[in-house]
């Protein structure tokens, strides 16, 4: 299938700072993705280059197969057909809500401005507050007005750039919902970028991981939880520990937690070091077992402590377990390992 946005081995340098490394993914005709990694991984730059706001040193990007960005040519930003959603909303302060969204328009008739308008209005939940002016709303409501105002000119792709970054928490998920089913009623492919791992699982079909200017991993958020590709995605997304542990037999790991039967990546054999990725969730808590860990910290989750544990040889790792014991700080805690994914790498690094 032709992908609506095609970013083909994408290089983008500031000064000697090489930002992009020969970057590729592509979006399907009205796929939700998001670009997640830590700072400075290349993230922004990505929608930069996308939206015609930063020049490309080599690759190139289309559209819906119409080329947007090569080397030595740079369509304008306003003749792509993308949208943009800024970190922080700018919106026009003297402008009211309708006008703000109206702005982008201004070549319709008054009637179809007046139609388009007052349909994203009753869309975002904004039908009310039209002649309100940005300082007179909340946070919420001017990244609706952001959304809106984006959406207004019906382009082919809308790119969002930590919209909603500046929202508290609670906020932020009720929002990523609402705006991808704005995004989903109207068909409109969209690719936001996020440092929020939780957002990016709410709002996205795929999630493309990146670090140091090349994406690690392009998949559903189930994949790269349960079958990441790399050691850095894996120590990414979720929260887990790397233990060092020896292949001990066919698909057998041996680990000071204890034995685990495991698909093994190609070419090990016996007595090999392994690396082995434990979760919160695959420590169950046991009283009868031998292996012992001693608690270093806890936080307070209502039906669960998430437990910092440290092993005898002083590797540590994170345990759930059910808050109807209480663990104090110095105690030793019975637990045994209980996978349904195993992931282990030859080297951590």
């Amino acid at each position: 299938m032709t992908a609506g946005l095609n970013f083909e081995e994408v290089e983008v340098s500031f000064g000697s700072k090489q930002v992009l490394r020969q970057t590729s993914f592509a979006l399907e005709p009205s796929e939700i993705s998001c670009l997640l990694g830590p700072s400075g991984s290349g993230k922004t730059t990505c929608l930069r280059a996308i939206a015609g706001f930063q020049k490309i040193n080599s690759g190139r990007i289309l559209l819906n197969e119409n080329l947007l960005s090569k080397r030595g040519f740079q369509l304008r930003p306003e003749a792509r057909g993308v949208g943009f959603v800024f970190q922080d909303f700018a919106l026009f302060p003297h402008l009211t809500v309708f006008e703000n969204i109206a702005f982008g328009v201004s070549h319709l008739s008054a009637v179809e401005r007046k139609s388009r308008v007052d349909r994203l209005l009753e869309m975002v939940g904004l039908g009310a507050l039209s002649k309100q002016y940005p300082h007179q709303i909340s946070g919420g409501e001017k990244q609706r007005v952001a959304i809106a105002r984006a959406l207004a000119p019906d382009p082919r792709l809308l790119l969002l750039d930590e919209p909603l970054s500046q929202l508290d928490p609670e906020l932020r998920t009720h929002l990523a919902s609402e705006i991808r089913s704005i995004l989903k009623s109207l068909g409109t492919s969209a690719l936001m970028v996020t440092h929020s791992q939780s957002e990016a699982f709410d709002f996205g079909d795929r999630i493309a991981v990146m670090k140091d200017g090349q994406i690690q991993q392009f998949a559903e958020a189930y994949r790269l939880y349960h079958e990441p590709k790399n050691s850095f995605v894996a120590d990414f997304i979720g929260r887990g520990s790397f233990i060092e542990g020896e292949v001990v037999g066919p698909n057998c790991i041996r680990l000071e937690l204890g034995l685990l039967q495991a698909k093994l990546p190609s070419g090990l054999k016996p007595q090999d070091r392994v690396m082995t990725l434990v979760r919160p969730d695959d420590l169950v808590f046991d009283p009868e077992s031998p292996v012992k860990l001693r608690v270093i910290s806890r936080s307070f989750r209502g039906p669960y402590f998430l437990y910092r544990l440290e092993t005898p040889s002083g590797s540590r790792v994170l345990a759930l377990i059910p808050s109807h014991d209480d663990f104090q700080e110095g105690e030793e805690i019975g637990v045994r390992l209980e996978m349904e994914h195993v992931i282990c790498f030859r080297d951590c690094r």
